[in-house]
C-alpha cells in the first residue's frame, strides 16, 4: 500500500533491499484478478451490462493476465537491451506493486455504481479513469526507477515495450494462424487418404 504515497521508496526497497519476494507479488497478482473480477460482478448492470456473464477464464487471460505478462516481458527485455539496471525479479514484483491502486480502489467504485443513477455516471467513470490513471503513472515510475533511466529514456523505453507487445501479440496470432491452417490441411489430406484407402 505504501507504493501509491511513496513508489519510488517502496520500489527501491522491493528491489534493491529485498524487501519484495516473487510469492507476495504473485499472491497479490492473484488478488488483483479476484478484484477485477469481482468488478464485474459488483457493478451496477447501468454501467457494465455484460457483468459476471462476461467474464470466462479466456476472458481473464486476455484481458488481465496476457497484458501483465506481457508488460514485463517486454519490460525486461527491453531494459536488458538498453541496458537497464532491472532484473526480472524486480520487475515482476514492482509491476505486481503498480497494480496496486487497482486492487484497493476497483471493488469500492463497483460497490458505489450500486448507488448511483444514469445521470451520475460521470462520478463512477470519472473514479475509473483516475484509478487507472493512477496506475499509469506508477507502471511509469516504475520503468524509470527499475532500469535508473532519465525522463526521455523512460518515455523512449515505455514505448519500445509496447511495440515489443504489440510484435509479440501479432506473433503468437500469426503462429496460431499458421498452426489452425497446418492442423486443418493435415485434417483433411488424412481423411481424403482413409477415404480412398
Amino acid at each position: 500500500m505504501n507504493v501509491m504515497r511513496h513508489p519510488i521508496d517502496t520500489y527501491y526497497m522491493a528491489t534493491r533491499r529485498g524487501r519484495g519476494s516473487v510469492p507476495t507479488a504473485l499472491i497479490l497478482f492473484v488478488v488483483f484478478l479476484l478484484v477485477m473480477i469481482g468488478e464485474r460482478a459488483l457493478t451496477n448492470f447501468v454501467f457494465d451490462l455484460n457483468g459476471i456473464r462476461g467474464v470466462s477464464l479466456v476472458s481473464v487471460l486476455l484481458t488481465y493476465v496476457m497484458p501483465v505478462a506481457l508488460w514485463v516481458l517486454g519490460n525486461y527485455l527491453v531494459g536488458a537491451i538498453t541496458k537497464g539496471q532491472g532484473t526480472f525479479r524486480g520487475i515482476l514484483i514492482s509491476t505486481v506493486y503498480a497494480l496496486m491502486p487497482l486492487i484497493l480502489l476497483t471493488l469500492p467504485l463497483a460497490l458505489l455504481s450500486n448507488v448511483l443513477t444514469k445521470a451520475e455516471e460521470s462520478i463512477y467513470w470519472i473514479g475509473r479513469t483516475v484509478v487507472y490513471l493512477w496506475t499509469a503513472l506508477l507502471l511509469f515510475i516504475q520503468v524509470k526507477e527499475i532500469h535508473g533511466y532519465e525522463m526521455g529514456e523512460t518515455v523512449r523505453n515505455i514505448l519500445w515495450i509496447l511495440f515489443v507487445a504489440a510484435m509479440a501479440v501479432v506473433a503468437v496470432a500469426a503462429a496460431g494462424g499458421i498452426l489452425f491452417q497446418a492442423y486443418n490441411f493435415l485434417n483433411e489430406f488424412f481423411r481424403e487418404l482413409l477415404a480412398y484407402a
